[in-house]
């Protein structure tokens, strides 16, 4: 198991990456909307802050043998205590550290080295003052500037509560408070600049992924001053600044240890990965016994038993009988693949589609999703599923997580406005999972369904993996 210290949207998605690369793992995050974002990606979480010595003994306890810090590149006690615990565990510790971004000299931009120097630039400056810098260092600046005439303090951070009474503890009024969930674009920045007539914004720089880019943009075309705060300097036992890299430390790690033979003195091993596969269905044949499966709707039932390790998930599939052939010629007509979460869009074998002009599509993290999703009210499932049926026709439906998407995407089925090539609806849970997968059944499409709570992303790529075999045998 690895722990992937989480909450920035980047790191979510290098959570989801090393998750599609085979690795089991669990991302620790701070609040509860980050919490949700990676459970949409049907990946574990964990919620909220440990110190050096709690996260120590929880290391211990969930058997952890690496940690990947992605968290912000400003969380440097989270870092500290991340770098601290592995150490005492003996594991290894990888930090991924955003690219710094890297901004053309213009008169308006001025940097600081720290929280409290920027505090005291703002105040020489004067005029309105917008922070960006979220709460947790709200302080610094409430009690250097709120006291001084001529100068008004606009605080952005993100809607709770417990952020609501900080700023009502440290004396800042409502009516100078911005409580919004990013992420927060150009012209949105610039709004509320024009809005508050902001005189100096204050960031931090925290990389293209943490949205400074469009902060600054939107402030130095308003000839808005800027004041950027540098980031901690850390000296990290390993640092890498991007993906690849991390899997790539990842991979040496599985080899060092999968190339070992545990049951004897540590020697050396050689079994390749055929071998494994062919062993694993020889084991899944003998004991899953007859069926009354055709033999290529086995082939999918094979593909997700070896990916679940559950002869009853396997037994609970159910095949609408146009499904395989349906499925293998969507497939083999480069239909688009619509995945209902990242997770599932990084299992699936996308050079395999590539073949035959096919890719793979999520929409629930688009900007457009989410705030149609916010100002309905609404799950970002199901928004994702009306975009997807508006953007395709004859697409190969992907669904492993969320009952939503599948409940939406039926009845945009029914009224007409979907028309998939095929469904492959196997969401896990306890709340409409099992639910949405009755009303599936009751469809006349093609679709590959299962019956109860279990299912998840594994499921469904195993699902969808298995076709595109089919497809590619067949060519």
């Amino acid at each position: 198991m690895i722990l992937v210290m989480a909450g920035t949207s980047d790191a979510r998605e290098l959570a989801v990456r090393m998750a599609g690369a085979g690795h089991k793992l669990i991302a620790s995050v701070v609040t509860d909307s980050a919490a949700r974002s990676i459970e949409e990606a049907g990946l574990p979480v964990r919620v909220g802050r440990l110190n050096a010595d709690g996260l120590y003994e929880w290391l211990g306890q969930q058997s952890i043998r690496a940690v990947v810090d992605a968290s912000h590149p400003f969380a440097e006690e989270a870092s500290r205590n991340a770098m601290a615990a592995a150490r005492r565990a003996g594991i290894p510790y990888i930090r991924y550290e955003r690219e710094s971004g890297e901004y053309e000299p213009h008169g308006l931009l001025l940097y600081a080295e720290d929280y409290a120097q920027a505090a005291e630039l703002a105040a020489a400056k004067g005029g309105v003052v917008m922070l960006t810098t979220g709460s947790k260092t709200l302080q610094i600046f409430t009690e250097r500037l709120l006291s001084l005439p001529g100068l008004t303090l606009i605080a952005r951070m993100l809607p709770r509560k417990d952020n609501m009474e900080k700023c009502e503890q440290l004396g800042l009024e409502q009516r100078n408070i911005v409580a919004m969930q990013g992420p927060f674009s150009k012209e949105l920045n610039a709004a509320l600049y024009r809005h508050y007539g902001v005189t100096l914004m204050i960031t931090k720089e925290s990389g293209k992924e943490g949205s400074v880019d469009e902060k600054l943009e939107a402030a130095l075309e308003a000839g808005i001053e800027t004041i950027v705060i540098g980031r901690p300097k850390l000296e990290y036992d390993k640092v890498v600044t991007d993906f690849e890299a991390v899997l790539a430390e990842l991979a040496a790690m599985n080899t060092e240890v999968c190339g070992m033979d545990f049951r004897t003195e540590f020697v050396p091993v050689t079994v390749q990965p055929q071998e494994i596969e062919e062993e694993s269905f020889r084991i899944i044949t003998e004991e899953f016994g007859p069926h009354d499966f055709s033999e290529e709707q086995y082939k999918v039932v094979q593909r997700v038993i070896h990916a679940s390790a559950d002869f009853e998930l396997g037994r609970s599939l159910r095949f609408n009988k146009d499904a395989v052939t349906a499925g293998i010629a969507a497939i083999r007509a480069g239909r688009p693949v619509i995945a209902d979460v990242q997770m599932v869009q990084s299992g699936i074998s996308k050079p395999r589609l590539a073949k035959f002009g096919s890719d793979v599509s999520v929409y629930i993290s688009d900007p457009d999703v989410m705030e149609e999703a916010k100002r309905l009210n609404t799950t970002r499932a199901i928004i994702s599923m009306r975009k997807a049926a508006k953007l395709h026709d004859g697409a190969i439906y992907v669904i492993g997580n969320a009952p939503t998407a599948l409940l939406e995407l039926i009845r945009l089925v029914k009224v007409g406005e979907a028309r998939p090539g095929l469904i492959i609806g196997v969401p896990v849970g306890f709340v409409s999972a099992a639910e949405s997968k009755e009303e599936l059944l009751k469809v006349d499409i093609p679709f590959i369904t299962n019956i109860g709570r279990k299912g998840g992303s594994p499921v469904a790529v195993a699902a969808l993996n298995a076709l595109s075999l089919l497809a590619e045998r067949q060519g």
